[in-house]
C-alpha cells in the first residue's frame, strides 16, 4: 500500500539523475560488461561524466554521491571521515567498486574508504542499481560504481578553496597524441575541519577534526595494430584525525589491460590489476593491509546483427589482515578464486533480452553459481523491462578471523557466503516535455552476517528484505534546465520487523540550471526522512545550495557555492557534526 501511495505523489514531483535521459541514450556503460548505449541496458543506470563532476561545484565524493537515486549516506563527521553507502537499502559492503577496473574495498572490512578518494581524481562514474553478480562476482548485491580516473592529453588544472580551511590544488598534463599517450596529474586537499564528534559521540573531544591527503595519477595508452594497450597508476595518501586518535591511509592501484579486435565480429580484453592499500590506526597501534590481485579474459562475438555473446574467464587473489606495531599479525587470511561468465544480449524488435550465469570456485568460500536474465519491451516513445537476478557477498577477514576484543565480537571462519535474490520492473519514457523513469525493486537477503550470542561471534543469522519504488524526470522549460527525483524504501530487518539503521523511507531531490551566456547558475535541494541509528532516530532534513560560473575567457572557469544554504543542523550519524553553511570557489583551467 505504501510503494502505490508514493508512487502516486511522486508523479507530482520533478524527480532526475544528474543527466537527463536523452544525454544518456547517447552514452556507453558498461553494466553488463560490454558497451552498450543507456537506452539498450536494461538495468537501473545513471552516468556522471567529467562535465557533471564539474558542474556540480560538489566539494567532496558524498557531496556528489548523495544526490543520486536509490542511496544513502552516512559520514562520521566532516570531510575525510568514514563514509558509508547504502545502496537501495543493502549493507555498505554490498555495493561493488570499481576504479579503473580494479576492486577497491578492504578485505579486512568489506568496505572502500570514499574520504580517500578526491573528486579531482576523476573523469566518470557508472553507478548501476540492481544485483550484477553473475557479471561481476562477489560483492555487487545492491549495485556497482564503475569510477574511471582522469583521462585526456589537454593540459587542466584547479585552485579551489572554502570555509573550515578546505584548500583543493589540482593538475594534469597529456604528451604525445591519440595513437601514443602519457597523462600525467597530480593534486592535494587540505582541510582543518570541525569535532567529528559531539557530546552525544562515545568519545567526545571539541577539537578540530581535519584532514590531508594527496594522490597521484598515470595513465599511459598506445595503438598495436588493432589492439589498444592502456595502462593506468593511482596512489593516494591520506591523514585524518578524529577524535581521540589519527588514522593513515595509504592507497596504490595498478591496471592494465589490452582490448581490440581479434576476427570481423570478435572483439576482446585481457585486463591485469594490483591493489595495495594499508590502514593505520593511532589509538589500537594496529595496520590493516589488504593486497589483491586480478586477472579478467572477456570475449565479445557478434551474433548476427542484433545479438551478442560475451565469454569470460576470471582470476581473482585476495590477502590481509591485521598487524601490530612491531609486523606481527593479530590475523591474516588468504583465498583465491577462479570464474567462467557467459552472457547473451540482443533484441528481436521490438523486444529485448539479456542473459548472464557465473560460476566460480574459491578455496576460501566453496563454489558458487549466479544469474541474471531480463526481457525489455521498447515502444514509441520509451521501454518497460523486467529483471530478476541473484548476488552474494563472502565474508570479509574481520567476519573470518578477527580475534575481536577480550574474546568479544570474534571471527567465525565457517562463516557463508551472505545471498540474495532481486526483481526490478522499470520504465523509461518521454511523457510530454519530460523525460521519466520509474522503477519498482524487491530484493530479499538471507544468511546476513551479525555479531550474536553470548560473546556477539559473527553468525549467518539475520534476514532482511528491502522493496522500494524510484522516480526520475528532467525537461527543459524556456532554458531552464529541470531535474529531480523521489524514492520511498522499504528496508526491513526480518527478526525485528524494524527498518535497517541509517535508511530513511523517504526522499527526494530537485535541481535548477540556467545558462546566460558566459554565466551559469543552478539551485539544488535534497530532502532525507527520518531515520533510524543506534539510540533513537535521526530526525528528517532539508539542505539546499546555490552556486554560479562564470566562463572568464578561453579555458578559464570561475566557480562559486553556497551549500547548506539556510545552515540547518542535521544529522548523518548520531554523536557525529555535519558542516553548517559553507562557502567554496575555486578557479578551473581546460578540461575535456
Amino acid at each position: 500500500m505504501s510503494l502505490m501511495f508514493l508512487a502516486a505523489l511522486a508523479a507530482a514531483l520533478p524527480a532526475a539523475s544528474e543527466e537527463s535521459a536523452r544525454r544518456l541514450d547517447r552514452l556507453q556503460v558498461v553494466a553488463n560488461r560490454i558497451e552498450q548505449p543507456v537506452a539498450e541496458a536494461l538495468a537501473a543506470v545513471v552516468v556522471l561524466d567529467r562535465e557533471a563532476i564539474e558542474r556540480s561545484q560538489a566539494s567532496d565524493i558524498l557531496e556528489l554521491l548523495r544526490r543520486l537515486p536509490g542511496l544513502d549516506v552516512a559520514r562520521t563527521g566532516g570531510s575525510g571521515q568514514s563514509t558509508s553507502l547504502f545502496v537501495r537499502g543493502g549493507n555498505s559492503n554490498h555495493v561493488l567498486v570499481l576504479i579503473d577496473g580494479v576492486r577497491v574495498a578492504s578485505v579486512n572490512t568489506g568496505g572502500f574508504a570514499w574520504e580517500q578518494l578526491a573528486l579531482e581524481e576523476i573523469e566518470r562514474i557508472e553507478y548501476l542499481r540492481g544485483p550484477r553478480a553473475s557479471h561481476y562476482g562477489s560483492d555487487a548485491i545492491g549495485g556497482v560504481l564503475l569510477i574511471t580516473t582522469r583521462k585526456g592529453l589537454k593540459p587542466t588544472a584547479a585552485l579551489r578553496a572554502g570555509r573550515y580551511g578546505r584548500g583543493i590544488v589540482a593538475a594534469g598534463l597529456g604528451l604525445g597524441d591519440e595513437e601514443a599517450g602519457l597523462r600525467l596529474s597530480a593534486g592535494a586537499e587540505t582541510y582543518d575541519g570541525f569535532s567529528a564528534q559531539n557530546r552525544q559521540g562515545f568519545s567526545f573531544d571539541p577539537d578540530r577534526d581535519g584532514f590531508e591527503q594527496k594522490h597521484l595519477g598515470a595513465r599511459l595508452g598506445f595503438a598495436l595494430g588493432a589492439q589498444n594497450l592502456e595502462f593506468s597508476l593511482r596512489a593516494a595518501r591520506g591523514d585524518t584525525e578524529f577524535d581521540r586518535g589519527e588514522s593513515e591511509a595509504r592507497q596504490n592501484h595498478f591496471a592494465g589491460k589490452l582490448e581490440g579486435s581479434l576476427s570481423e565480429g570478435w572483439t576482446h580484453g585481457v585486463s591485469l590489476a594490483q591493489a595495495r592499500d594499508s590502514l593505520f590506526s593511532e589509538p589500537s597501534g594496529s595496520r590493516f593491509e589488504t593486497r589483491r590481485a586480478a586477472f579478467d579474459w572477456l570475449h565479445q562475438v557478434e551474433l548476427g546483427e542484433s545479438a551478442q555473446l560475451g565469454l569470460g574467464l576470471h582470476w581473482l587473489r585476495e590477502r590481509g589482515g591485521q598487524l601490530r606495531r612491531d609486523g606481527s599479525a593479530v590475523f591474516a587470511g588468504r583465498r583465491e578464486r577462479l570464474g567462467g561468465s557467459l552472457a547473451l544480449t540482443g533484441a528481436i524488435a521490438p523486444w529485448r533480452y539479456e542473459f548472464s550465469l557465473r560460476h566460480e570456485d574459491s578455496d576460501g568460500y566453496g563454489t558458487h553459481t549466479t544469474g541474471q536474465a531480463a526481457l525489455g519491451y521498447d515502444f514509441g516513445s520509451g521501454r518497460v523491462y523486467l529483471s530478476a537476478g541473484e548476488g552474494f557477498r563472502a565474508p570479509n577477514f574481520n567476519e573470518l578471523f578477527s580475534p575481536g576484543f577480550s574474546g568479544l565480537f570474534a571471527g567465525n571462519p565457517a562463516l557463508e557466503p551472505e545471498r540474495s535474490r532481486s526483481v526490478e520492473l522499470g520504465v523509461d519514457a518521454e511523457v510530454g516535455a519530460f523525460d521519466v523513469g520509474l522503477r519498482f525493486h524487491r530484493s530479499r537477503l538471507r544468511d546476513l552476517i551479525a555479531f550474536q550470542g553470548p560473546n556477539f561471534q559473527a553468525v549467518n543469522i539475520a534476514r532482511a528484505k528491502t522493496e522500494g519504488v524510484e522516480l526520475e524526470a528532467s525537461t527543459t522549460l524556456a532554458d531552464w534546465r529541470l531535474s529531480g527525483r523521489a524514492q520511498y524504501l522499504e528496508a526491513v530487518d526480518e527478526a525485528t520487523g524494524l527498518q535497517l539503521l541509517r535508511r530513511a523511507r523517504r526522499q527526494a531531490g530537485l535541481g535548477v540550471e540556467r545558462a546566460f551566456g558566459a554565466w551559469s547558475v543552478g539551485l539544488d535541494g535534497q530532502y532525507i526522512g527520518r531515520r533510524r541509528d543506534f539510540g533513537g532516530d535521526l530526525k528528517s532534513f532539508a539542505l539546499w545550495e546555490a552556486r554560479a560560473e562564470w566562463a572568464i575567457a578561453e579555458g578559464y572557469r570561475l566557480q562559486a557555492k553556497l551549500g547548506n544554504l539556510f545552515d540547518r543542523e542535521y544529522t548523518l550519524a548520531r554523536g557525529f557534526n555535519t558542516p553548517g553553511r559553507e562557502w567554496l570557489i575555486g578557479l578551473r583551467y581546460g578540461g575535456e
